[in-house]
């Protein structure tokens, strides 16, 4: 029932929102229920929440603040008393078409044809939801929509976006970019990841940096940009410690460029960054890829004819050999 009243209060506030204009703290909206709840539980009250026909109803009659069905509230009492003896006669069947046209004009049509062309996982979701509240209890119906929305939200983030990253040398900054087409150092993989590394992603995140350990074996170092990992959990922080370790026993390391602040707390606080070691956490890309190259092996570097990073040009080019100066 407290999972009802939160869902169907902050359905009504959003809805309203997009009319008015205005933004929606869901976090206050959850502790004045709470509060209320707790106070309401000693007096035998009813779960608090609110009402789409009355809160459609007040905002059509121009209400703007909370007072506004304080004082509905209020004269409501004396009019129950009045009207409730006639109100006896009235059919059920009127009533309800009462509530059904009060609650029709919360109802967008437009935003609901947007969601159903912008994504179809949302529109599963308001799909399966309206048929459930045809079929079944209200309250089960929401929790159906609720447990599905968080199943999707599971699926999408279980897949975390990596890529592979270049430096981009048309640039003066050398920006990291995405080119696929784009020459890669024979000994540095960068790799970017975007979202959380929780328990439901590691295996994922493993499948894949086990894969690129299987098919660049050349590439020993790894530099994470780990820019767009919002959190790293109790899992994600072991994931890069077992690929910290696999690094270094075939001859390389782990690094991490600009670890964000929520995540560098559980890294820290389980001694991860400490094994990792702190010379592999770096700020900026220039130290980066300065601090990375003093671990590369030389001799590569000096017959490495790629020179992405502008720490290569301290070697001569390589010397091009016979074959290649017929090639060309």
């Amino acid at each position: 029932m407290t999972l009802f009243a939160l869902t169907e209060a902050v359905s009504i506030s959003r809805s309203l929102a997009l009319k008015s204009g205005q933004a929606v703290n869901s976090n206050q909206e959850f502790y004045g229920q709470g509060l209320s709840n707790i106070v309401g539980s000693f007096f035998s009250s009813y779960v608090a929440t609110g009402s789409f026909n009355r809160s459609a109803a007040n905002y059509d009659a121009g209400g703007k603040t909370p007072l506004s069905a304080i004082i509905a509230g209020v004269l409501l009492i004396p009019l129950i008393l009045l009207v409730a003896p006639l109100t006896a006669f009235l059919p059920v069947a009127s009533v309800a078409a009462l509530l059904i046209l009060v609650a029709l004009r919360l109802i967008n049509l437009a935003q609901l044809k947007l969601l159903f062309t912008a994504d179809r996982m949302e529109a599963a979701i308001v799909g399966v939801t309206f048929v459930s509240t045809i079929l079944f209890k209200l309250e089960f119906a929401i929790l159906l929509g609720v447990i599905m929305s968080l199943m999707i939200y599971l699926r999408k983030t279980s897949r975390p976006r990596i890529e592979s990253r270049v430096p981009d040398s048309t640039l003066p900054n050398r920006k990291f970019t995405s080119g696929i087409s784009a020459p890669e150092c024979p000994q540095l993989k960068i790799l970017r990841i975007e979202d959380s590394i929780y328990f439901g992603s590691v295996t994922y995140v493993r499948e894949m940096l086990s894969l690129y350990r299987e098919h660049y074996p050349e590439q020993k170092h790894l530099l994470i940009l780990s820019k767009g990992i919002n959190q790293i959990d109790w899992a994600g922080a072991e994931l890069l410690f077992h690929e910290t370790r696999e690094r270094r026993k075939s001859g390389g390391d782990l690094y991490l460029y600009r670890l964000k602040r929520n995540a560098n707390k559980v890294m820290k606080r389980g001694g991860y960054l400490d094994y990792i070691g702190q010379n592999n956490i770096f700020h900026s890309k220039h130290d980066a890829v300065a601090g990375i190259f003093q671990h590369l092996n030389p001799e590569i570097c000096k017959n490495c004819a790629k020179r992405i990073f502008s720490e290569c040009q301290q070697y001569p080019q390589p010397e091009r050999t016979l074959d290649q100066n017929q090639t060309q």
